[in-house]
């Protein structure tokens, strides 16, 4: 059978299956990852080999419920090996030991993502004052429903303080930069102020 090339645009409906190749190992993930959240589940790595350049060369993508013990009944996933500058599906397992459903695949935590658009939504309402919660309603109208939205209220909220967390470190480095400018200089001053978010 001959090697079916794949990219990330016509991938939509396609099922894994054995000699469909890739140009890159995101490639893969992304489309494994996309049928795992069509199909109802999460995936996540289970091992990979390097080769002697030091490169990879291969990847195990499995459900994210399959366990790291050695088993003699093989894991959920795909094997996906590099030969020729592409990434090839060796191997494909699809019967799971678990129950899986499309619909709650979204809530799974390695299908999480708080995507480009949202961010955006969220970093302008957090400059206004809006509170988290009320950032994720709206996104939740927005998009028609909470089956809609590919991330929780929790998502928002990690997403909010990760940044806050990377201001303040940045305000660090401007006040070490200003103390240093009035050891320079005398008459060099500088007040900073916070307001209740802790923000500068």
């Amino acid at each position: 059978m001959d090697n079916e090339i794949v990219d990330n645009d016509n991938n939509v409906d396609l099922v894994p299956r054995v000699h469909i190749c890739f140009e890159t190992l995101d490639a893969v993930k992304k489309f494994y990852r996309d049928f795992a959240i069509r199909t109802g589940f999460g995936i996540r790595i289970r091992s990979s080999k390097k080769g002697k350049d030091n490169e990879l060369k291969h990847v195990k993508l499995v459900c994210s419920c399959e366990g790291n013990y050695v088993s003699t009944i093989r894991p959920v996933g795909i094997s996906i090996g590099k030969k020729d500058g592409k990434w090839h599906i060796k191997n494909v397992v699809m019967e799971h030991s678990h129950d899986i459903s499309p619909k709650e695949s979204r809530l799974i935590s390695r299908n999480r993502k708080v995507n480009m658009h949202a961010r955006q939504i969220v970093d302008i309402n957090d400059e206004a004052g809006v509170r988290i919660n009320k950032s994720y309603r709206s996104l939740v109208c927005e998009a028609r429903g909470y089956d809609n939205v590919s991330f929780i209220d929790r998502d928002v909220r990690n997403y909010i303080a990760h940044k806050r967390r990377s201001l303040c470190k940045d305000g660090q480095a401007l006040l070490r930069h200003f103390s240093h400018m009035r050891e320079v200089n005398n008459d060099f001053f500088f007040e900073i102020g916070m307001d209740e978010d802790n923000r500068i």
